[in-house]
């Protein structure tokens, strides 16, 4: 080490602040998911309702991405409605 250099966290090499960037973009997804829930639920909206306007929330978060994260985000979340429910009810039956 040379003299009067610092010797720096990982926090201050950058690996931390994606793993801690990504945890509060979790966790935003979650609040404004419950947010919705309320919502909607207080609305009496149904659960077609519910499920697209999550699913919209998830792809414009996808679109905040770079490029190639983007596209995997869109991959992972591209699931009709009527597809869910199918396997929905396949998983409790």
């Amino acid at each position: 080490m040379e003299i009067g250099a610092k010797e720096l966290s990982p926090k201050q090499v950058g690996t931390e602040p994606y793993k801690d960037s990504n945890m509060k973009h979790q966790r935003r997804i979650y609040v404004v998911l419950a947010m919705l829930a309320c919502v909607f639920g207080l609305q009496g909206c149904t659960s077609k309702q519910l499920y697209e306007a999550a699913h919209e929330n998830r792809r414009n978060e996808c679109r905040k991405l770079p490029l190639q994260q983007q596209r995997e985000c869109f991959e992972r979340y591209d699931m009709s409605y009527e597809e869910y429910e199918r396997k929905r009810r396949e998983v409790i039956e």
